[in-house]
């Protein structure tokens, strides 16, 4: 990129860009340089990633969440299908959120604002009581919910996990109850291309823009 557009008051010429002219062979190793900056800068890894929601469930009192957040609502808006903060398990601090129920009974629904580009983490502990059952979606579109199911993990009674992404169960993975696991989805947007780990081991890849059963999709 040849053109460089930098505040005034950093006083360097908008119209010209800076340059670095090598005359030797040996490799040398640069300074962060942040471009249309005059402020130092330092790269953001993937160790330390820019967190954009983090949330934790210490502040909230005990009971329905959905009145006292505003990231947290439901499928229909009912009151009964939010998820209920509760002290029957946690895996740090006192509280977790607990969806009960089977199929509808609570249906919330964690809003992440309908994102189209660049490349994200998504991750969270889960715990599955034995002998029960765990589901969740992402869905393309967040409002309405169900124009478009993205993918979905059902996480059955024999301890397997099955995964429908651009078709039906394209994965099948073990997981283990009574404790608490790592979901962790690497998306990349721009590329269109998403990986699933559960408690650190690869489930599948596949493209983000998929819909559940089917290799077609937003």
């Amino acid at each position: 990129n040849e053109q460089e557009t930098v505040p005034a008051a950093c006083r360097i010429d908008s119209q010209n860009f800076r340059q670095l002219v090598v005359n030797q062979s040996n490799e040398i190793v640069l300074d962060t340089i942040c471009f249309e900056s005059c402020k130092p800068c330092s790269p953001i890894s993937c160790d330390e990633p820019r967190l954009l929601l983090m949330e934790g469930f210490e502040p909230y009192n005990l009971g329905t969440i959905g009145n006292q957040s505003d990231r947290w609502t439901t499928w229909d808006g009912e009151l009964e299908q939010e998820g209920i903060v509760s002290a029957e398990q946690s895996f740090s601090g006192n509280q977790a959120l607990k969806i009960e129920g089977d199929n509808g009974d609570q249906d919330a629904l964690f809003l992440l604002n309908d994102l189209t580009e660049g490349h994200y983490i998504l991750t969270w502990k889960l715990y599955v009581q034995k002998g029960q059952r765990a589901f969740y979606n992402i869905q393309n579109f967040q409002n309405p919910p169900g124009e478009e199911f993205a993918f979905q993990d059902q996480f059955n009674e024999d301890e397997r996990v099955t995964l429908d992404a651009g078709g039906l169960q394209v994965a099948d993975f073990s997981y283990a109850s009574n404790d608490w696991m790592d979901i962790e989805h690497f998306i990349d947007l721009d590329n269109d291309i998403i990986r699933l780990y559960i408690d650190g081991s690869f489930v599948y890849a596949w493209k983000m823009s998929f819909s559940v059963f089917a290799p077609t999709g937003t």
